[in-house]
């Protein structure tokens, strides 16, 4: 494997301008039409207007999984739940906006330590760790989703936060199907959990719909 870090004349936005040449666009001469710039957590992807290509969701999609590769295990890419445009200043108007790709150096490895301690964490510097270079900022985007497909780790990853955010605050856990939040919330102690009482035919009522609103009500006040 080539060691980039002792090259050096490498330079990661030509290389990356290389990445796309061939593979993001129709024509190489398309090219010409982008500048790729590093920035503070990532990579800027700056169209020069006019451009002959449509920048929409697929290119950004497409722009994303070509530097995923191409850039690892240099930097980790964090896909965006939708595309990321950002405003540039003191630059030409047709080169004042730019797709902003989010990037990690380094290739991340698995925390080591107890809940207690990545807690601790937590409380400091307002960021739950995920991985040695990736951390969540709930003060900054307090809202998240735990996806995957069966036995990628969902259950674990969800009790590994449940007891962060234990620690952080108070937790109050809202669970229709009455599962894992659920359970992990009664094994540790906690009152506050909101699950239904299911009706004779087995489905959930508008009675609990009502209850779990009343709860969002009461955080927010």
């Amino acid at each position: 494997m080539i060691n980039f870090n002792q090259q050096k004349s490498f330079n990661v936005c030509d290389y990356i301008l290389s990445l796309v040449r061939y593979t993001l666009f129709s024509d190489e001469k398309q090219s010409n039409e982008c500048e790729i710039l590093q920035t503070e957590g990532g990579f800027l992807f700056v169209p020069v207007y006019p451009v002959s290509y449509v920048i929409d969701e697929t290119f950004y999609n497409r722009l994303f999984d070509i530097m995923n590769l191409g850039l690892t295990p240099m930097y980790t890419c964090v896909r965006p739940l939708t595309m990321q445009v950002v405003t540039l200043s003191d630059r030409p108007p047709n080169a004042s906006r730019a797709l902003f790709i989010p990037a990690h150096k380094g290739k991340p490895k698995r925390l080591k330590g107890t809940v207690r301690q990545l807690g601790q964490s937590a409380m400091q510097t307002g960021k739950v760790p995920i991985m040695d270079i990736i951390s969540w900022n709930y003060v900054k985007s307090p809202h998240a989703i735990i996806t995957g497909v069966s036995g990628s780790g969902k259950s674990y990853f969800l009790k590994y936060l449940y007891g962060v955010c234990a620690m952080v605050g108070d937790v109050i856990a809202i669970d229709p199907k009455c599962s894992d939040l659920a359970r992990l919330a009664k094994k540790t102690g906690n009152n506050n959990v909101v699950i239904p009482k299911f009706d004779a035919t087995g489905g959930i009522g508008g009675q609990y719909l009502e209850s779990v609103l009343d709860v969002m009500r009461s955080v927010e006040n």
